[in-house]
């Protein structure tokens, strides 16, 4: 099953997320299907804390990919409509 999910990266007590398209059982590091975005939450501004690739997301949905919790809950808090 295809999940979109954050896929944690940066240095220690510095973290940086790429929005990514994986296998559920897929481990935390390596390869990855698809980049749709980045998320970093210690940014100061907004507009570079968060970028997105919408018609990805929606062409990804629409093929079967799901949200993962973590994902899900970014989308809300960033008033990103899946569908």
């Amino acid at each position: 099953m295809l999940v979109i999910k954050l896929r944690r990266a940066g240095r220690k007590h510095r973290p940086f997320y790429h929005i990514v398209v994986d296998e559920r059982r897929s481990k935390a590091v390596g390869k990855f299907i698809d980049k749709l975005g980045f998320y970093d939450p210690l940014a100061k501004d907004v507009k570079k804390a968060f970028r997105l690739d919408t018609s990805k997301l929606k062409n990804w949905l629409k093929n079967g990919a799901v949200l993962s919790d973590g994902t899900n809950k970014l989308f809300k808090y960033f008033k990103i409509k899946t569908i």
